[in-house]
């Protein structure tokens, strides 16, 4: 079970923050320090710490944009410049991309630029995207992708789950059908006791269930759930926070892994 006590989370968060590098190179990093700890919530974590730095240098450096696009036309030597800026700054690399073509394109073109560094019409500029692109595993195209592959395979591992363990269920795209519109990504068409508790939904996180994550998904999500069907599951894939089960005001149980089948029981109404 990935439950993960406050201290060792605010370790390896610690690491990250203080880590002098990219996160690409972070990473390797964290798994060889933290070798207890599953690579798929060490990942995730980082990728958390990477998105709140990547607002943080935004809300920090926005009115600098115009002196970080003179600095970058003022020692551009070759494609790794960007790369060498994005950590002085201790930023993902994408930021400083995306700051230095937004002022230099409409945000029409800087949306292709960013699919398709190609089509940037200078073409060392161009290259220290591609480099970018390649070396953050935070932001990009390659990591936008990524991220929505492993969010569809944990939903489609869900399913099977579910249905192995002889659930029946509509998904989001029933209930949308029917007009819902916050939806779990399963609501149980019978309802199931799993350890003493009537389960109506479960919803799956493919990500690690920190306190800040957590509580924004119960403000937004799950407390409605629970306020219109009942009490579910939450599956948090790559694990958990050990304080969040304090945090939730409403009957969830939270897990790391689908439950096993010999856990359920089907409730029969006479």
């Amino acid at each position: 079970m990935v439950v993960l006590s406050e201290s060792v989370y605010d370790e390896i968060v610690n690491f990250i923050l203080n880590y002098k590098g990219l996160a690409i190179e972070c990473e390797a990093d964290l798994e060889s320090q933290f070798r207890n700890v599953p690579v798929n919530a060490l990942r995730s974590i980082l990728s958390k710490q990477g998105q709140n730095l990547t607002k943080t240098f935004y809300s920090r450096n926005h009115l600098k944009s115009k002196a970080i696009l003179r600095e970058y036309h003022g020692r551009v030597k070759d494609e790794k410049t960007i790369m060498e800026m994005a950590m002085e700054y201790k930023s993902p690399p994408m930021s400083i991309c995306r700051m230095i073509l937004n002022e230099m394109y409409s945000k029409t073109e800087v949306k292709e630029m960013l699919k398709d560094p190609n089509c940037i019409p200078d073409l060392l500029l161009s290259s220290n995207v591609f480099t970018c692109i390649f070396n953050d595993s935070q932001d990009g195209i390659i990591v936008d992708m990524v991220r929505y592959t492993v969010g569809e395979e944990y939903e489609v591992k869900l399913k099977k789950l579910a249905r192995d363990a002889g659930l029946i269920f509509y998904d989001e795209g029933d209930l949308r059908r029917d007009g819902f519109d916050k939806t779990p990504d399963l609501l149980l068409a019978v309802q199931s006791m799993y350890k003493n508790t009537i389960i109506n939904w479960i919803e799956s996180k493919a990500s690690f269930g920190d306190c800040e994550s957590h509580t924004r998904y119960l403000n937004d999500q799950l407390q409605s759930y629970y306020n219109r069907f009942g009490a579910g599951i939450v599956v948090y894939w790559a694990g958990f926070h050990e304080n969040i089960i304090n945090k939730s005001k409403c009957n969830l149980i939270i897990l790391d892994d689908f439950p096993s089948k010999d856990d359920f029981e089907k409730l029969t109404f006479q």
